[in-house]
């Protein structure tokens, strides 16, 4: 129940838009209509507040003498879609990239370069196991090369690659394009100072304090904790809200102990 709310798929245009959701259109690239196309759900609502993963991505049919090259973003990454956002396909002329299945270089032709993803620093997260890494490419010619999926570690997302493949370019030597994850913090209030909702990052947990009875309440309530973070955090590491108590009543305290782990 709860993807659903997070993500809503428009099939048809069968469902409504819920209010302060966004749009996550997938469509051809301009000019590579004549080279593929596009089949399935190609429009999602999706809950702006939250990390947002769509699986079920529009499948990319090429014509012949073409492939598909790469989405311009990858939607099965969890993102945070804060604002309307356009994901583009490319295509490619067959031939022009050739992933590496091999241990060896025999598929790889004379005069192509190779193009390699890693991660680099190697810390917080790792490229899917199975997914492809190296690619040879048809040097001087404009290709698209798509990157492979990334998996993040409790306390990280992943960045950013240092080069953008996704947009057609000429490789005229061997490359390496490295992904980097970033450090996220261990403690983060469920909301923003303007009062707007924090993501929840994959794999934290939710801390909340609860007023109990004959009292109230004031300021952030509710927090998500890495529950892998070193050293580990404590109840006491956390800002608490502040208490007000009916008349007749006395606060006593909270009952977690400030040394108690998270």
């Amino acid at each position: 129940r709860r993807q659903r709310q997070m993500c809503i798929r428009d099939s048809n245009q069968a469902n409504k838009k819920p209010d302060g959701y966004k749009e996550v259109t997938f469509v051809v690239k301009t000019g590579d209509e004549t080279k593929g196309s596009i089949e399935g759900v190609t429009k999602f609502y999706v809950n702006p507040n939250e990390y947002v993963t769509i699986n079920n991505t529009p499948k990319a049919n090429a014509n012949t003498g073409f492939e598909f090259g790469a989405w311009d973003k990858d939607a099965t990454r969890p993102t945070v879609y804060d604002k309307d956002t356009t994901i583009i396909g490319s295509f490619n002329d067959l031939k022009n990239v050739i992933p590496k299945t091999k241990t060896d270089e025999s598929e790889k032709p004379k005069g192509y370069v190779t193009v390699t993803f890693a991660i680099d620093p190697a810390t917080g997260g790792q490229i899917v196991n199975g997914e492809t890494t190296v690619y040879y490419v048809k040097p001087n010619t404009d290709a698209t090369v798509p990157q492979p999926k990334t998996i993040a570690e409790t306390g990280y997302e992943f960045e950013k690659w240092n080069q953008d493949t996704t947009t057609a370019k000429k490789y005229t030597q061997d490359t390496t394009v490295k992904g980097n994850f970033k450090k996220l913090e261990d403690i983060i209030p469920s909301t923003k100072d303007d009062g707007k909702p924090n993501a929840k990052p994959g794999g934290y947990i939710t801390v909340t304090f609860d007023k109990g009875e004959h009292g109230s309440l004031t300021g952030q309530t509710v927090y998500y904790v890495n529950p892998k973070a070193d050293p580990a955090k404590t109840i006491g590491q956390i800002t608490k809200p502040t208490v007000k108590v009916e008349v007749g009543y006395k606060f006593t305290g909270w009952d977690k102990a400030d040394t108690e782990p998270i």
